[in-house]
C-alpha cells in the first residue's frame, strides 16, 4: 500500500523528521501530496530544521496559515539549494541592488566626518552604529528607485559606546537595541518604536554595570526578551531582560558532561567549552546557538535557556550578587573547513 492510499494522519507521520527540501520535494510529486502539505501545517513544522522557517515580522508561526507557510518554506528552501549549488571557492553574487537616497538625513555629526558600520536590515527596518550612536530608518512604501525613509531616529549610546547589536521585537512593532560602553563596561537594552504613530519613542529596559568588566568581551549578543555578552575565558552573562532575571553561566564542553562532578559551580579548566565567540538567539523560544571555533572548523551548539535564572537590578551600578552557574551544552553540528591556504580562499 502506497502513502497515496493512507490517511492523511498517517501520511503526515510518513514525513515527520524529514527535511523542509524533502517535505517541498514531495509536494511537487502530485497535486494529492500537494494538497496534504498544503492543508496541514503539521507537514512542515515536524521537518528536522522546521527552525528555518521565519515567521514575517509582526507574525508568529503559530498564526499563519499553511498555505503561507509553504510559501516561506519554499523560499528558505530555494536560498538553501542555491548557496550549496555552486562551488566552495565561488563568490556569492548578489541578485537584487537597492539604493537609498540619505542625502536629506541631517546627522550629528555631519556624513562626511564618520561613516557608519555594523548595519541591521529586516524588511522596511535600517539601523547602523554610527559614531557614538544608533541611527534607525524606516523605509518609504513603494517601488521608487532610488528608496526613500519616511521616519528616522537617532539614538544617543553615549561617548564611550563599544558596541551594539540590533533584534526586532516578537510582535515586530519595535527595535531592540543593545549596547555596551567601555569605562566603566555598562550594558544597556533599549526599545525604539517603529510603528508610525509612535516611531523613535524611545523606552530603556535595562542599565547596569556588568560582573565581568575586567574581562575582554567578545561579542554581544540581543534578542526578545534575552541579551548576552560572551567572554573568553568560558563565561557568558544571559539576562532576560523583560523579566529582570539573569545569571553568569560557565558553558561545559558536551564531551566531558558527566565524566566528574562539579564543585562550588565552577569546573575545571578541561571540561570547560573553549573558543567561543558568538551566541545567537532563536526567536520565540528559550534556545540559543553558541559557535564554538576550533583549529580547523566550527561547532553549533544548541543551549537551552534555564527559566529559573534569579531576579537582578535593572538599574543597577553595583557589579556584585550576581549567580555563577554551570550550563551543559549539547552538540548539534560541527563543520571541518576545508584544507585551504589562506591566500587561496575567496571570501
Amino acid at each position: 500500500m502506497g502513502i497515496l492510499a493512507l490517511p492523511a494522519e498517517l501520511s503526515l507521520k510518513c514525513l515527520e523528521g524529514l527535511s523542509i527540501q524533502d517535505v517541498i520535494n514531495v509536494a511537487q510529486t502530485c497535486s494529492r501530496l500537494r494538497s496534504l502539505v498544503l492543508s496541514n501545517r503539521l507537514a512542515l513544522l515536524n521537518t528536522s530544521n522546521s527552525h528555518a522557517i521565519a515567521a514575517p515580522r509582526g507574525s508568529a508561526i503559530a498564526d499563519i496559515s499553511s498555505q503561507c507557510l509553504y510559501k516561506i518554506a519554499a523560499k528558505s528552501a530555494a536560498v538553501s539549494k542555491r548557496l550549496h549549488a555552486g562551488s566552495p571557492q565561488e563568490r556569492l553574487v548578489s541578485v537584487k541592488q537597492v539604493f537609498y537616497d540619505m542625502s536629506s538625513i541631517s546627522l550629528n555629526p555631519p556624513w562626511r566626518d564618520c561613516s557608519p558600520w555594523s548595519f541591521f536590515l529586516s524588511e522596511d527596518i535600517l539601523a547602523f552604529q554610527r559614531a557614538r550612536s544608533v541611527v534607525v530608518l524606516k523605509c518609504s512604501p513603494g517601488d521608487s528607485a532610488p528608496s526613500t525613509w519616511h521616519r528616522w531616529t537617532q539614538l544617543d549610546l553615549g561617548k564611550e559606546l563599544y558596541q551594539a547589536q540590533c533584534s526586532i521585537s516578537q510582535d515586530g512593532h519595535s527595535l531592540i537595541i543593545a549596547s555596551v560602553a567601555l569605562y566603566p563596561t555598562r550594558l544597556s537594552v533599549d526599545e525604539i518604536c517603529l510603528t508610525d504613530e509612535h516611531f523613535g519613542i524611545r523606552r530603556t529596559h535595562l542599565r547596569i554595570l556588568t560582573p565581568l568588566e575586567d574581562r575582554q568581551m567578545y561579542s554581544l549578543a540581543v534578542g526578545d526578551p534575552y541579551v548576552a555578552m560572551v567572554f573568553p575565558a568560558r563565561r557568558i552573562l544571559i539576562i532576560n531582560w523583560r523579566a529582570c532575571v539573569g545569571a553568569i553561566y560557565e558553558l561545559e564542553d558536551p564531551d566531558w558532561i558527566n565524566n566528574a562532578p562539579v564543585l562550588e559551580g565552577i569546573l575545571n579548566d578541561e571540561h570547560v567549552l573553549w573558543g567561543g565567540d558568538s551566541l545567537v538567539f532563536r526567536p520565540g523560544e528559550p534556545v540559543a546557538v553558541f559557535v564554538s571555533f576550533k583549529s580547523g572548523g566550527i561547532t553549533l551548539h544548541t543551549i537551552d535557556i534555564p527559566s529559573d535564572m534569579p531576579a537582578i537590578q535593572s538599574f543597577s551600578a553595583s557589579i556584585s550578587g550576581w549567580t555563577n552557574r554551570v550550563l551543559s551544552a549539547r552538540s548539534q553540528f560541527t563543520h571541518n573547513f576545508p584544507n585551504v591556504p589562506a591566500s587561496n580562499k575567496v571570501f
